[in-house]
């Protein structure tokens, strides 16, 4: 009788906790969306994840218009624990010139057929100073795996965390354009805009 009212009384106390919320902090994320296929993706508006690169005869600045958050963990909201996913559609590359998005996603730059989807897992978030961190990302893209470095903003406009960053990403490190094509710079800008959701 003791051990069934003990489960009866902990089954209660984990309905309560699921209902109202719990202080272990954030965990967020679009696990109902199928990560591996980006057909049903929300666009994004507001948000901005984008590239900047640029070769004597022109300076490229595009976006991706197609990219979700797979996980947010952060245990007690501190953003210093801060674990996070997020998926890119390659194919939902934009550049204001029409000639340029269609020849990003061939093989030749970020090949939208054979690797559609690019992941970045956000860890090892530290305090700068004041609102700025520095984090480290592991970006898949292309078949191959690199360690970057990244620095953002952190602002707060009430429970919503927002994050304004950029980083380096060495393109020949990740075969997006032929070696040859030495009047593209090697080091393209990546930045981010966006609230943590």
């Amino acid at each position: 009788m003791k051990q069934l009212l003990y489960i009866i009384t902990l089954g209660a106390a984990l309905f309560f906790l699921q209902a109202c919320g719990t202080t272990s902090g954030t965990s967020k994320g679009n696990s109902s969306l199928n990560l591996k296929d980006p057909t049903n993706w929300p666009e994004k508006t507001n948000d901005k994840l984008g590239f900047k690169a640029e070769s004597p005869l022109y300076k490229a600045d595009g976006t991706f218009r197609k990219w979700v958050f797979g996980k947010i963990n952060m245990p007690n909201d501190d953003i210093t624990r801060l674990n996070a996913v997020v998926y890119i559609d390659i194919n939902s590359v934009y550049e204001r010139t029409i000639r340029l998005t269609q020849d990003l996603k061939t093989e030749q730059y970020l090949d939208g057929t054979n690797h559609p989807i690019a992941k970045a897992t956000i860890r090892d978030v530290s305090l700068i100073e004041d609102d700025r961190y520095k984090a480290k990302v592991d970006l898949e893209l292309k078949g191959t795996t690199q360690e970057l470095d990244t620095e953002f903003v952190l602002t707060k406009n009430g429970n919503v965390l927002h994050v304004k960053g950029d980083m380096i990403v060495a393109r020949q490190d990740f075969k997006v354009g032929a070696d040859k094509m030495k009047s593209i710079k090697n080091e393209v800008l990546i930045y981010y805009d966006t609230d943590l959701k």
